[in-house]
């Protein structure tokens, strides 16, 4: 299965929205520093999680907003969370949106208009990742524990798919100092697993097998 084609699931809760973009800010290691902000009922100044820029020790802040639907962004909404985050000590540098809602051009359009208000005034870089960009940074190497964590009945290992650990032996057997015969062997062992029901493909799960390539025979012992 290939995770790259996956369709990623929304998430539905406001407070794992938080946590998956703290986890994806930790897993950059272009970031320190990182730190959800606050708790629930204390004034956050439009920012859920926070961090520091490796490279020059600048802040960037993070607002998280689940989307039930997909409903545009008012400008309006927009720029209540903008205005809040300018009050955030000490002074941010970049200030991110996560959101659920798909790709949007109305949205896209209110950010682009905003960002050239904040442009005008000296002020932080403003930038919606869509779900799509953060289902895009899910699939990239650096963030595959990420994906993992929150999506990981999507995930199977060798143990669940019942894989054989095994190893390619050359085995050549001589007579009177020449040779005679020669095997290619493949010896390995079929791993157990918790979930083992004890039936069928599972009954074979502990077991270890030598095949004898040039017969194309196996044996379990």
């Amino acid at each position: 299965m290939d995770l790259r084609f996956i369709d990623i699931p929304k998430i539905e809760n406001d407070t794992i929205l938080e946590d998956l973009a703290k986890d994806i800010i930790k897993a950059d290691s272009s970031y320190e520093n990182v730190n959800v902000h606050g708790r629930s009922g204390q004034k956050q100044d439009g920012i859920d999680v926070y961090a520091r820029v490796f490279d020059n020790s600048e802040w960037i802040g993070i607002q998280c907003k689940v989307r039930s639907t997909n409903k545009s962004f008012s400008k309006e909404e927009l720029q209540y969370e903008v205005n809040q985050a300018k009050n955030f000590n000490p002074k941010i540098s970049q200030y991110f949106l996560y959101t659920t809602l798909s790709r949007d051009t109305t949205t896209q359009k209110f950010e682009r208009e905003i960002n050239d208000e904040l442009t005008r005034e000296g002020s932080f870089k403003f930038q919606i990742l869509f779900w799509e960009d953060i289902e895009q940074k899910l699939r990239e190497k650096q963030f595959e524990t990420v994906y993992y964590r929150y999506y990981h009945k999507y995930f199977r290992d060798n143990l669940s798919i019942g894989h054989a650990i095994g190893k390619l032996v050359n085995l050549g057997l001589e007579f009177d100092g020449e040779g005679d015969t020669h095997y290619e062997l493949i010896v390995g062992k079929i791993p157990r697993h918790n979930n083992d029901n004890g039936k069928n493909v599972d009954y074979y799960r502990g077991t270890f097998f030598i095949v004898n390539l040039h017969d194309r025979k196996i044996e379990f012992f």
